[in-house]
């Protein structure tokens, strides 16, 4: 008698624990839903290829490479082609969470943020904006990629309504260190 009491309790101490394990286990976790932790640098990046697309106005593209330079005027531009390599940055995928250390400073109207990476294989390094009435103003970011082939280095700046500055420098083992800048004003 004793000892089918106390198969009872195991049993039904064994289903409680069974019960609570499958309610509390399942946990649903979405990446989609959680909020961004670092600016969202693809959504912005969006919106002004729209905007600029939008405005269809010619402008003075100048390139160097190597020390040669070339420049025309009255292009227009495929703004969805220019800030392609900005718009695939995302400081917040999910294997990039706490890899940013976030520093912003204020002077008057002018708010500075400037994220930096903490590994090499984060992307972008760093990520510098400037906003003035909650508004970007300046945005800079520098790319950095290096393995035992090649080493690059790309500086992208972009003004809103004013400049697309795209500058960098590439390695290749056994090579010369080549040199580029491709800059857009409008």
């Amino acid at each position: 008698m004793l000892v089918r009491l106390h198969l009872c309790r195991v049993k039904f101490v064994l289903v409680l624990f069974s019960v609570l394990f499958v309610c509390f286990s399942c946990q649903h976790t979405d990446d989609t839903l959680a909020i961004p932790l670092y600016f969202d640098l693809p959504g912005y990046i969006q919106g002004e290829i729209r905007r600029q697309n939008a405005k269809a106005q010619a402008v003075v593209v100048h390139w160097e490479k190597d020390g040669q330079v070339e420049q025309k005027t009255g292009q227009q531009i495929d703004w969805k082609k220019a800030l392609a390599a900005l718009e695939k940055l995302d400081l917040n995928r999910t294997a990039y969470r706490g890899s940013y250390q976030v520093d912003s400073s204020q002077y008057g109207e002018q708010l500075n943020v400037k994220y930096r990476a903490s590994g090499a294989s984060v992307k972008p390094q760093t990520l510098h904006m400037v906003k003035e009435a909650g508004r970007i103003v300046r945005l800079e970011v520098t790319v950095a990629d290096e393995n035992f082939l090649y080493t690059s280095q790309t500086h992208y700046t972009y003004v809103p309504d004013d400049t697309l500055s795209i500058s960098g420098t590439q390695r290749v083992i056994f090579g010369k260190t080549h040199s580029y800048k491709r800059s857009y004003w409008y």
